[in-house]
């Protein structure tokens, strides 16, 4: 497991232990499902690393089309996409195409 080329930051962005915690509600447990277009190129992602700071899983997200790709235990079907893009908001990441979190909350309150 290792990182796609053209990462933009290689070091990531360490979350906090509450961003974590809304992380893992996200991603996990039953969440409203919502359109997802068939393209699926993912500009995100969330890397779980163990203690010896190895890749242990992960949860690719393409805001644009909605998709999410989960290699992580327990990982649900359809994630809470305001959340996740919550998170890389305050994380000042981009969301795929979009400028910030309210721009990709119009869009996908629209679907």
């Amino acid at each position: 497991m290792s990182l796609k080329p053209g990462v933009i930051n290689k070091d990531g962005a360490l979350l906090s232990p509450e961003q974590t915690k809304r992380l893992r509600v996200a991603i996990t447990g039953l969440h409203p499902d919502y359109s997802v277009a068939g393209c699926f190129l993912p500009h995100n992602a969330f890397v779980f690393y163990n203690a010896e700071k190895r890749p242990v899983a992960f949860v690719e997200v393409c805001f644009d089309c909605g998709g999410i790709r989960a290699l992580l235990k327990g990982a649900a079907i359809w994630v809470d996409m305001l959340g996740l893009g919550a998170i890389f908001d305050e994380l000042k990441l981009p969301l795929g195409g979009y400028p910030n979190l309210a721009s990709f909350k119009q869009h996908f309150l629209l679907k």
